[in-house]
């Protein structure tokens, strides 16, 4: 995602596990996630994060010395690790030799390590064990009572201080730049990372696993024309795609004989100094001695989720497990969207008392893999206390996690505020929210995961040209006079002029006691029209209690198949703000809202039309200090300055623009355009329309675009409404309704109709097109398809006992159920149980207008796309 708006593109989106990205697309993603937020030569990041016992250190170098990994330089020859070049030409002769040495210093930091001088039939004299596999117990008190022989004095390598007695980490690593580490998504991007570390109790016919993988590392090539640290980046946005209960991650850059550190965490990431792994073998033990020993919580697990396995009955099992301790099986290496997780967080109103909730499906996982950003995922939820009962007397929640900027209010503090969380008219109930706490310390990034470490100097430009002087130019890797050795012993950054500072996110969990169908998901006009009306009526029911929006999209409004007043609620609170308290964030590098829908008002900060001074008055209809936007103008004594405010109008603005493109890029309920201009003309300037108006980036253009059609009605008209697919050709007098009620409004800045201009004009929607669906045999068969979907969720979930919960069994899905679900997001009765409403939410079906391009080219059958335009914030 951008980190400022969110585009309506297929290349800004975040290439849900369901999207065959390319790693040009990934390539992108990560420069706009990371920029102004990579630094480098952090002072003491490896001292400050991989802390060892210097003791502990030199005992594993010993170890290392005695088995002849490491040699010590004698005579001409320097101190260098065996086999390992000290003066490579290429990157090829590296990866062998370095897996190797990697592996050598993991045997040499267990705690059974045996010396390879001890005799075959000796056994070793270490008193230290294994242990349990991941038990973190206090150090073992195991030497102490050691039986040693008094024949044979102890052989100091074998630690008979214990001090590697605490059992570590089980990892293993392997080469892995030829192949691509394993996925059960079968459109995940097939990413070959040259070295990885993943758990030993993962591998499975010597196959590695993406869900598993523990930390990878990028050899540097000399023809590569951006920096290594680029591909590391990308395998850590891969990893975080699978690795729900990852919260950062770190990453090695290995160039020529030279490593860096790379902490990469929601607020963006810091490098190590680079050090020369020949030179400084003791750096390089304490980083892979850190892998081994440090916590899993230091190395970026999350300790509040542990994942459920399957049985060969398709049975969830109990106890859950963490899943780096679970070995990838047929049963276990389901889809991302299947996998159940045990997650715990605070109970309501209290500080100590901890609930448990089961996901047990999710909606939404497509913003996993964000590096720099919120992340959110959310799940269907049970909660754990209330699975003995049978599955219909579960209350149903949506479970909802993400990185909130620190310096914002949360969304469950604003439901909070609204209603005491327990919604209202139109708007979505929260059951509980919450920061997530482990060991009793708030879970955020500057302080708890970064322990306070500095940044040092400026954001780096991390696509800065690594051969500059070659810069566009073919080259041959093997071409060694092309690529000077020299320019390849260490990625090389440019600052950016940007004083930026890393911002402070805080890992928040909100659950919500509502759900309900996406709004692309309706069956009928009757049933958008009403869903839209309620939820324009919960925005207003927001604003009434001090609440702006400030981010409406299709994928925020969900249809409940209640009756009125919440046939539609509005969700997702993230954006929002107290509008009559409400001050800018300083240095706040990005607007709020989906760039598709916005206002050319809120883009551009400049009013439609310069307001006179006659109307003045007018505007004091409106909240106090809510005028609408309007700048300065030194050239005319008839207009007023006064700064720019997101107002109300401006989120009914985004209602109507949201209208327009389900009117233009949906074929009609359950599915998006598939019927196209024959004449390549008119699909070319078809085309043109969508992409000026959706999927346009840059801001000052599609700001400008919007503008001229709202100075113009005709061409309006013309242009937009004459786009309407045949469906939509019965919401084309609701649309010119709105557009004629809204520039009015702009005109003379008066809203104070503005609301019930829009209620007015959904109520006639609906009163008059209630039959639509029976006027056309395409119409009818459209909806039996929406129809066919929310009765296939309609499932009886099944739990005999309290140690087990069933997964899907009675509904067998074909397809592909492994895309972004957030379509899905199911939100809309308080304290709702699956009995509340008409069935489950079901699996999505339809695209999303993240992604049109994709849609036009294609023009193929129903695909699974993401709904829910979030920005990575």
């Amino acid at each position: 995602m951008a980190d400022k708006l969110t585009p309506v593109k297929l290349h800004s989106h975040l290439f849900s596990s369901h999207v065959d990205a390319t790693v040009k697309d990934i390539d992108d993603a990560v420069k706009i996630e990371m920029q102004s937020a990579a630094f480098i030569d952090t002072p003491n990041l490896i001292d400050d994060m991989f802390g060892f016992q210097t003791g502990a250190l030199e005992l594993i170098l010993e170890r290392l010395v005695a088995q002849g990994s490491y040699v010590y330089k004698s005579g001409v020859n320097p101190s260098h690790w065996r086999d390992l070049p000290l003066d490579p030409q290429t990157e090829g002769v590296l990866y062998t030799p370095l897996t190797q040495i990697l592996n050598d210093i993991t045997a040499a930091c267990r705690p059974d390590w045996r010396n390879p001088t001890t005799l075959p039939n000796e056994p070793p004299t270490s008193a230290a064990s294994a242990g349990p596999l991941f038990s973190h117990l206090h150090p073992s008190t195991a030497s102490s009572s050691a039986v040693l022989s008094t024949a044979t004095a102890p052989d100091p390598l074998s630690d008979p201080r214990g001090l590697l007695s605490t059992p570590p980490l089980d990892i293993v690593w392997s080469d892995e730049h030829s192949k691509s580490p394993k996925s059960p998504d079968p459109f995940i991007s097939l990413m070959r990372p040259d070295i990885v570390a993943s758990f030993r109790a993962s591998q499975v016919d010597a196959a590695v696993w993406w869900r598993t993988v523990h930390i990878p590392l990028e050899v540097k090539r000399p023809s590569d024309a951006h920096a290594a640290a680029v591909q590391l980046l990308r395998y850590v946005r891969q990893a975080l795609h699978v690795q729900h209960d990852r919260r950062f991650m770190y990453g090695l850059v290995f160039a020529r004989r030279s490593l860096a550190l790379w902490h990469v965490d929601r607020s963006g990431a810091l490098a190590s100094e680079v050090f020369d792994v020949h030179e400084n073998p003791m750096k390089f033990i304490q980083i892979i001695a850190g892998l081994m020993y440090m916590d899993p919580v230091q190395l970026g697990w999350d300790p509040t989720m542990k994942m459920y396995v399957k049985d060969k009955c398709g049975n969830f099992l109990e106890p859950p497990r963490f899943s780096y301790e679970i070995t990838p099986t047929k049963e276990n290496t389901i889809k991302q969207y299947e996998t159940a997780w045990l997650v715990s967080m605070n109970k309501p109103g209290t500080k100590h008392e901890i609930e448990e909730f089961v996901l047990w499906r999710a909606l939404s996982l497509g913003r996993s893999e964000v590096i720099k950003g919120r992340a959110t995922r959310v799940w269907c939820a049970w909660l754990k206390s209330e699975m003995h009962l049978p599955p219909l007397d579960r209350h149903l929640y949506v479970f909802k996690d993400m990185w909130q900027d620190a310096e914002r209010p949360t969304e469950g503090s604003l439901y909070l505020k609204a209603n005491k969380g327990k919604g209202g008219p139109g708007v979505a109930a929260m059951h509980s929210y919450g920061f997530v706490l482990i060991n009793g310390q708030q879970d955020d990034t500057l302080v708890f995961i970064r322990r306070s470490v500095r940044h040092k100097g400026n954001p780096i430009m991390l696509l800065t040209p690594q051969n500059p002087d070659r810069a566009g130019a073919r080259r041959d890797p093997n071409d060694m006079k092309e690529f000077p050795v020299t320019g390849w012993d260490k990625d090389r950054f440019k600052e950016t002029l940007s004083a930026s500072v890393p911002r402070n996110r805080v890992h928040s969990r909100t659950v919500m006691s509502s759900f309900g169908w996406p709004l692309l998901k309706f069956r009928d006009l009757a049933e958008l029209g009403g869903a839209l009306h309620d939820a324009i009526a919960g925005h207003k029911w927001l604003y009434d209690q001090g609440i702006l929006h400030r981010d409406i999209s299709p994928g925020n409004v969900l249809i409940t198949g209640r009756g009125a007043p919440n046939r539609g609620i509005l969700i997702d609170l993230d954006n929002a703000c107290e509008y009559k308290s409400h001050v800018s964030i300083p240095d706040d590098p990005r607007s709020v809202g989906t760039l598709a829908f916005m206002s050319s008002e809120v883009i551009s900060k400049r009013p439609y039309f310069m307001i006179p001074q006659q109307s003045a008055s007018r505007s004091s209809q409106m909240p106090s200090s809510e005028q609408v936007g309007s700048t300065p103008s030194s050239s005319s004594s008839h207009t007023q300055a006064a700064p720019f405010r997101h107002h109300f109008c401006h989120d009914l603005e985004s209602f109507f623009w949201a209208l327009c493109w389900m009117g233009i890029c949906r074929q009609g309920p359950g599915q998006y355009r598939i019927i196209w201009p024959e004449d390549p003309h008119a699909r070319e300037v078809l085309d043109s329309l969508i992409s000026d108006l959706f999927e346009e980036e840059a801001l000052s253009k599609i700001a400008a675009q919007k503008r001229v059609y709202m100075l113009d009605p005709g061409y309006f008209r013309d242009s937009v409404l004459s786009a309407f697919t045949p469906y939509f050709e019965a919401l084309r007098d609701t649309v010119d309704s709105l557009y004629e009620s809204m520039r009015a409004a702009y005109q003379a800045q008066d809203f104070t109709t503005l609301y019930a201009s829009f209620l007015g004009a959904l109520d006639k929607l609906v009163e008059e097109h209630a039959d639509w669906n029976n006027t056309n045999d395409a119409f009818r068969l459209m909806a039996q398809g929406v129809d066919d979907k929310r009765k296939e969720a309609q499932v009886r979930w099944d739990s005999p006992h309290k140690s087990r919960f069933h997964a899907l069994t009675e509904h067998k899905r074909e397809r592909d159920e492994s895309g972004d679900g957030s379509e899905t997001l199911a939100e809309g009765e308080e304290g709702g149980s699956p009995k509340a409403i008409a069935g489950l939410p079901p699996h999505p079906s339809s695209p999303t207008p993240t992604q049109p391009n994709k849609r036009r080219i294609t023009a193929i059958g129903e695909s699974e796309e993401d709904v829910e335009m979030d920005h990575s914030d």
